[in-house]
Parts: structure tokens; C-alpha cells; sequence
């Protein structure tokens, strides 16, 4: 009777040691990130295969595990080590999802991996129903800028020329026309200053931080360069707010011939 009564309270201490020491990791991982969501309702899935942790871990919590036991971290530096990876492979950081109230260590999809403690791992599996595996896509500036327009179906695509003006919807958003309208398209000027010191002047969006513009001449049209662009100035642009008409200034002299483009 006293050695059953002896097993049983023995069996009951292990446990306990065992979820204490579940929960230090997640309450460390709660410490260093109190305002995220990411593991609301989640609790142990956030590194393991399920809510109630034990062998089998997502990328994430085996990132975390290798940096414990291969390279002596403690928890906490052990999470901050991984804050930078991709763990599940969807393009956004770790510290991003986290920050995004979303899943480091899961994607949609059946993707996803288990690790075990033998080594082993069990592949293409989905992630659990609990949480939000990944950040929301970023809406597309453009989409936003083809819906003011009384535009449907395949006149809204990018590569569309509606209003038949020559230039493509994705032309117009970028250097300034109105893709409904055959009269307001994108308008480049060329300032020859008699050979000397020519300028390219073209309108660009300016907020969408997703556009960069690069400048570039050619005497021949077969090969373009993005050099002997000197200094810049912007006035206003006709197609609104959201644009600048830019002047790019050269130090050419002296060409006969001058073909200017705008690149991305």
C-alpha cells in the first residue's frame, strides 16, 4: 500500500516538473513580447505540433530547441536568436508574424514540418486550427488606384490598355494618365538646350514606396546607360498629388542624336 501510495506521488511530481517546464518557455516568450497575440488560444502549438507541446516541434520551436541545446542559450536568448529567421518559410521574419499577432513557427497550407527528438520529421503537414498562420498579403497600391475607375474584368489588369492610348494601365499608375480616358497618358519631354546639357523630364509616383525610377540615355536605342545624370528638381505634376513632375539634368554635350527612358 505505502509503495503503490509512493508511485503515485511520484508520478504526479514528474508531470508537474514536466509542465513547468513547458511553461517557462512560453512564459519567457510571453515576457519578451507582452503585446503580441500570437499565441492567444495557441499556447504550446506556438512551437509544437499541438496546444499541448511535448515531442514534435514547427520550425520555429525547433529553431529554438537547437539554439538551447547545440548552443547553450537560455530561453531568452535562445528567442531573441531566432527573432530574424524565416521559420516557416513564408517571407516574413519571425519578429514580423509576431508582431502581426500571427504564427512564426506556421503556414497555410500542408507544408509544414514536425521534427521529433530522434530525429526524424513528418512532412507536409497543415498547420493547427488554432491561430492565424500568416500576416495578411499587403494590398497592392495599384488595386487600389484601378477601383476608382469605371473599370471591370480584364480592363483592370495591369498589362490592359482600355482606353487604347498606348500605354498600359500599370504605365498610367506609375508616370501619370488616366486609364479610362485616351487623353491623359504618361508624357516624357526632352529638353534638347541645343546639344548641350540636355534634361528628361517625366512625371512619378511618389507614394508607393514599392517604385523606384532609374533614368537612362542611348545614342542607338540598343543599349541604354544610367550614367551622366547630374542633379534632379521636381515641380508640380497635372496628374495630382500623388506625383512629381521630375527633371533629370545631364552633362552631355554635344549629341546629334538622344533617346531618354524611364526604368524601374
Amino acid at each position: 500500500m505505502n509503495s503503490r501510495t509512493t508511485v503515485i506521488i511520484l508520478t504526479l511530481l514528474l508531470a508537474t516538473e514536466a509542465a513547468n517546464a513547458f511553461s517557462s518557455y512560453l512564459n519567457t516568450w510571453r515576457s519578451i513580447y507582452p503585446n503580441s497575440a500570437s499565441e492567444n488560444g495557441v499556447n504550446c502549438a506556438l512551437c509544437h505540433r499541438s496546444t499541448s507541446g511535448g515531442n514534435g516541434w514547427n520550425f520555429y520551436g525547433w529553431a529554438m530547441r537547437e539554439e538551447r541545446f547545440n548552443n547553450g542559450l537560455n530561453i531568452s536568448a535562445a528567442i531573441l536568436a531566432i527573432e530574424n529567421l524565416d521559420s516557416d518559410g513564408n517571407g516574413d521574419s519571425n519578429l514580423d508574424e509576431i508582431n502581426a499577432d500571427t504564427q512564426p513557427g506556421w503556414t497555410i497550407g500542408n507544408v509544414n514540418t514536425h521534427f521529433f527528438k530522434n530525429g526524424t520529421t513528418t512532412l507536409n503537414q497543415p498547420p493547427p486550427s488554432q491561430g492565424t498562420p500568416d500576416p495578411a498579403a499587403p494590398a497592392d497600391p495599384f488595386d487600389a488606384w484601378i477601383a476608382m475607375f469605371n473599370l471591370t474584368g480584364n480592363d483592370t489588369l495591369k498589362e490592359a490598355d482600355p482606353d487604347e492610348d498606348g500605354s498600359t494601365n500599370e504605365d498610367e499608375y506609375r508616370l501619370g494618365g488616366l486609364p479610362d480616358d485616351s487623353s491623359s497618358f504618361p508624357n516624357p519631354e526632352v529638353t534638347p538646350n541645343g546639344g548641350t546639357n540636355p534634361s528628361f523630364t517625366i512625371d512619378v509616383r511618389i507614394d508607393d514606396n514599392n517604385l523606384t525610377f532609374t533614368p537612362k540615355w542611348s545614342r542607338t536605342l540598343s543599349s541604354f546607360n544610367d550614367t551622366n545624370f547630374t542633379t534632379t528638381s521636381d515641380a508640380a505634376s497635372p496628374f495630382g498629388s500623388s506625383y512629381v513632375r521630375r527633371t533629370f539634368n545631364t552633362d552631355l554635350t554635344n549629341e546629334a542624336i538622344l533617346f531618354f527612358r524611364m526604368e524601374e
